[in-house]
């Protein structure tokens, strides 16, 4: 044992531990320290005169005061000896902050005060350590709470992000879709900025779109740098989110562009990969925690909680993505379908091959007029496409006699939008093309075809085609005829508005009639695809 001060700093906890047990002891302490088994040293005690010594540090009394130090630190409770005819000696352990107990403080009091000194001490070392459990747990609280806060905010964010990200527009690309997402994302994860990094045309990564929070600094750390950063570690953020916490020991470059963290995780479905997100930098302005056992997370890392809300938008984004692109396949080969008919239909007779599809021109031309939007323009350029497919069924010699037709074969020809219906009536994501393929020859005085129809009993899109029909019939060659002038056609359509057609739908036409002239001879038939070999591959098996 030695009396060598040693000079070493106590922690917070030691030194509220001595000043509450002098406070309630009402005597000098000093605080002993445990370097080995029977090796101690003598603490600085700001409580207690240093020049003034407990004990002699002679022999015996120097053994009783080391006994006494090793009793109170293995029991973990305050002990006392004599020290002398009427002084007794009162050890306290004093524990800091969870770590195993060294130091003990010692008080010398009169005898008859002994017992009631070692109660006390040990009740006042209680009550500190009740007090130290009640602030962990109080903090403790606080984190869960906030955990429970930031959970349910991270709920209501996808909740939201999912709710934007509804599948209604398929013209929507990745861009739009990120752009939608991106700042809020910021916010909640607490960054400096976050990126959008895809592969650019030359195959490496490049940043597509940015948030930051101070958009007036600039666009926050340099895309240029963030790019790197993608391409560096692209590898590692392939399938599950990455985090570098401390880039000044990996990446000096980066640390000179003002790079301290960055978080990234892929944007992916297990099929496509559509880029990264890639977060910069802990915001100082970003959610603080209180210091916890828990959390051993400095306020500027980035930890799980956000690496799982990044992760969580990114796949969101990814499969949105995904089903856009899977739907617009979908559309892609619905339409290819109605080309295919529309062409079988146009084989059948050349006078009107091309027929349906400036009539489709000219309804989505009329459609925009009127204020359709842009899926209904192009729901109705679908359906002018095959308005007239149920002419599959008219016979050969009906659609090609170059003379005027019987009675009979006018009935067979009117039978063309009731078979057109049959035709298209168990595709269920065409069931939008059934009004105006079954009605576009109504009249708006009831003397239309199949079912008499009257002003706005025939639906709105018929009345668009009506007219759109009309005319590019009324225009172009047929096998009986010639087509008649464009301006013999206008008067016509302004001599039937209110009676044959529609007067308002004949007013959209006469207002778009620039752009519908344009349209007429404009339009030009592709040519028939030449094959130039067997069809041997793919197989249906492949």
């Amino acid at each position: 044992m030695t009396t060598q001060l040693l000079e070493e700093p106590l922690s917070a906890a030691a030194v509220r531990a001595q000043s509450s047990l002098h406070s309630a002891l009402e005597c000098p302490l000093e605080l002993w320290q445990r370097l080995a088994p029977r090796q101690w040293e003598l603490r600085t005690a700001p409580c207690a005169d240093r020049d003034a010594q407990l004990f002699d540090v002679a022999g015996q009394v120097d053994q009783r005061l080391m006994a006494l130090l090793e009793r109170a630190l293995a029991t973990s409770r305050s002990c006392r000896a004599t020290v002398g005819p009427s002084r007794v000696a009162v050890a306290a352990p004093i524990l800091e902050d969870g770590r195993e107990p060294s130091l003990v403080a010692v008080a010398e009091v009169d005898a008859p005060c002994g017992l009631y000194a070692e109660r006390l001490a040990d009740a006042v070392l209680r009550e500190l350590q009740q007090r130290d459990e009640v602030e962990w747990l109080r903090d403790e609280n606080f984190v869960f709470s906030q955990q429970v806060t930031d959970d349910f905010e991270e709920l209501t964010y996808l909740r939201q992000m999912a709710t934007q990200l509804v599948v209604k527009d398929t013209s929507l690309d990745i861009f739009t879709l990120v752009d939608r997402t991106i700042a809020g994302l910021r916010e909640m994860i607490g960054a400096e900025s976050v990126h959008f990094v895809r592969l650019g045309a030359s195959g490496q990564p490049e940043v597509a779109q940015t948030a930051c929070s101070n958009p007036r600094s600039g666009h926050g750390a340099d895309p240029s740098v963030v790019a790197r950063l993608a391409a560096k570690y692209s590898q590692r953020a392939a399938a599950a989110p990455f985090v570098q916490n401390d880039i000044r020991s990996t990446d000096s470059d980066a640390r000179a562009a003002g790079v301290r963290q960055f978080l990234m995780t892929p944007i992916s479905t297990g099929a496509r990969s559509f880029g990264w997100f890639v977060a910069v930098n802990r915001s100082s302005v970003g959610r603080q925690w209180p210091p916890s056992p828990l959390l051993q997370l400095g306020q500027d890392e980035f930890g799980t909680w956000e690496a799982s809300l990044l992760s969580a938008a990114a796949t969101l984004v990814a499969s949105h993505a995904a089903n856009l692109d899977l739907i617009r396949e979908k559309e892609k080969l619905l339409t290819n379908m109605v080309r295919t008919l529309v062409s079988a239909l146009d084989s059948k007779d050349a006078y009107t091959r091309g027929h349906s599809e400036r009539v489709a021109l000219f309804c989505k031309r009329i459609a925009a007029q009127m204020g359709y939007d842009e899926t209904a323009t192009e729901k109705l350029y679908l359906s002018g496409l095959l308005h007239d497919v149920g002419k599959i069924g008219v016979s050969d010699a009906v659609l090609r006699k170059p003379d005027k037709l019987t009675p009979e074969e006018y009935e067979e020809i009117k039978r063309h939008p009731d078979d057109g219906w049959a035709i298209l009536r168990d595709l269920e994501q065409l069931h939008y093309l059934l009004p105006a393929v079954l009605h576009h020859h109504e009249q708006v005085n009831g003397t239309g075809y199949p079912d008499g129809l009257k002003g706005d009993e025939i639906p709105l899109d018929a009345r668009i085609m009506a007219v759109a029909d009309a005319y590019d019939a009324m225009t172009s060659d047929r096998a009986y005829r010639r087509g008649m002038p464009h301006e013999k056609a206008i008067e016509i359509l302004q001599a039937g508005a209110g009676s044959q057609w529609d007067a308002g739908v004949v007013d959209a036409f006469l207002s778009a009639i620039d752009d519908i002239t344009a349209i007429r001879y404009g339009y030009c038939q592709p040519d028939r695809p030449a094959r130039k070999g067997p069809a041997l591959a793919p197989s249906c098996r492949d």
